[in-house]
């Protein structure tokens, strides 16, 4: 497994790797979700003026199987360039399969 991105908000750690995109909550209780890079269908990101100004914002990632919940990554630092790092992550898992 190759990690490509590490972002830590809120005592959140999101994770992207070659695997997928991991979200571990270490408060109050100890929580993970998960979706592979091959099952994501789309990323959104929403921003307010204080995000677009300050740089940060939510991301949404949705999952082409039911079998997988939404994943929402809130207060990600630069959220456009992790969107490019999970969208280049995922086309470069698709070129190696």
């Amino acid at each position: 497994m190759i990690v490509v991105a590490v972002e830590i908000a809120n005592s959140t750690l999101y994770i992207v790797s070659s695997y997928g995109i991991s979200k571990k909550q270490v408060r109050p209780i100890f929580h993970a979700e998960a979706i592979p890079l091959n099952k994501i269908a789309n990323i959104t990101i929403t921003q307010g003026i204080w995000g677009r100004l300050f740089h940060f914002g939510t991301l949404y990632i949705n999952s082409s199987s039911l079998t997988y919940n939404p994943l929402i990554l809130t207060g990600v630092k630069k959220p456009q360039t992790l969107r490019r790092l999970i969208v280049a992550a995922k086309q470069t898992t698709q070129q190696t399969n």
